[in-house]
């Protein structure tokens, strides 16, 4: 679980593109939707949004709310399941 802007995901990170890449039919997903299906609080899930759009796996769009789609990288990713 390092951090740092070395693409490294902390379990939180990797529950989300889990979830992401698990729910392909779903294209934008706001960070309640996704702390529902995960457990966590959307809190929790938007921080974590913030890095991985920055490391390049999700993409942000729109606001209010602001929703969330897997880049290429994010959806290649492998995660060990």
């Amino acid at each position: 679980k390092a951090g740092g802007g070395n693409g490294a995901l902390t379990e939180t990170g990797t529950k989300i593109i889990k979830y992401m890449q698990d729910n392909p039919n779903i294209i934008l997903f706001t960070s309640k939707s996704i702390g529902d299906g995960i457990f966590l609080s959307s809190r929790s899930v938007s921080g974590s949004m913030q890095k991985l759009v920055k490391d390049g796996y999700c993409y942000k769009e729109g606001k209010d709310p602001i929703k969330y789609g897997l880049t290429d990288d994010g959806k290649t990713l492998a995660i060990d399941k």
